[in-house]
């Protein structure tokens, strides 16, 4: 096994980084600490060189740095009012342009130190701030309360207005990781928030985005979909069910409106060939088969031919 130049950084090698460091234009900074940020590559970000990237005049770097940066705190658990300095992520967070203060929101190590208290930070953020919280890939078991109440159409305890609620919805339903971590730590699927969204307004279109995609039990999409007047609703939640959702499909099926039951179908269909492929794709694939074993069948009797000739050749000559 070999060392990297920079697994050990002596005052030789940090010299030598912060000289490369004030060379290299914008995408060359931000590149030099991406070699930092890999895993099992090279020890975290020599803290001098963070420094520089926290404290850089491009905006650039800055955003990357708050929002990429996998080690922020260099404090070393002494009482020194200088460690105070070494915490970057209090820098970040105070920093002069609000979207390097949003984008710090968004980096996991951002949520570490604040378990049990998502509440707090989350009143004290902008809106633009909890936009990057809510796309903040560690979210997961102790925010699950708080996720639900967000998608609560009548709660006013967040002191949200409705444009706002949407924007954030929206923001946490591309965060497909924080998802992954609600579903297996909090519940095995969406069950309320299933609930809470089938009371939204239809305007907001936001059954649309969530039937789709976030899992929840047959029992309650089937009872969600006998109380939907409207059928585009309807098939917002058949275009997500599973081959599990037996009970939602088979009302699908038996739907009073033509195209609906056509969805019902259609995903049935889709299903299906999760696990068999179409007859026709099946018949291509034979098709190629065939042509391979012809291929190889006139490549042998070529091979033959060949042969032949030369046993007519020796033997003519054999005789001469």
């Amino acid at each position: 096994m070999e060392l990297s130049r920079y697994r050990v950084i002596d005052a030789y090698t940090l010299e030598e980084l912060r000289r490369q460091y004030h060379d290299a234009d914008t995408n060359g900074r931000i590149d030099l600490l991406k070699e930092f940020n890999e895993p099992h590559t090279l020890p975290n970000f020599p803290y001098e060189i963070a420094c520089l990237a926290v404290e850089d005049s491009h905006l650039e770097v800055r955003q990357w740095i708050a929002r990429h940066g996998t080690y922020l705190d260099f404090r070393d658990g002494t009482d020194d009012t200088v460690q105070g300095e070494r915490n970057l992520i209090e820098r970040l967070k105070n920093d002069p342009d609000p979207f390097v203060r949003a984008c710090l929101r968004e980096n996991p190590v951002f949520l570490r130190p604040i378990v049990g208290d998502f509440r707090k930070f989350f009143e004290e953020a902008t809106h633009l701030e909890r936009l990057g919280l809510l796309r903040n890939p560690a979210l997961g078991s102790d925010t699950g309360r708080f996720i639900e109440k967000l998608f609560d159409p009548d709660d006013s305890e967040l002191e949200i207005d409705m444009g706002q609620r949407v924007e954030l919805i929206l923001a946490y339903l591309t965060n497909t990781k924080a998802i992954h971590l609600y579903g297996e730590f909090i519940y095995a699927e969406f069950d309320e928030i299933w609930r809470l969204i089938s009371r939204w307004p239809k305007e907001h279109k936001l059954d649309s985005v969530v039937y789709p995609v976030l899992p929840a039990p047959d029992d309650t999409k089937a009872e969600i979909y006998k109380n939907c007047k409207e059928s585009v609703r309807r098939k917002f939640i058949l275009k997500g069910c599973e081959k599990k959702d037996v009970k939602t499909l088979e009302l699908g099926l038996d739907d009073s409106d033509e195209s609906t039951r056509e969805i019902a179908e259609e995903r049935l269909r889709r299903l299906s060939w999760e696990e068999e492929p179409p007859l026709e794709k099946r018949i291509q694939d034979l098709q190629r088969e065939l042509h391979i074993v012809a291929e190889r069948t006139r490549v042998i009797d070529n091979w033959v031919w060949i042969v032949f000739v030369l046993l007519v050749l020796i033997l003519i000559f054999s005789v001469f």
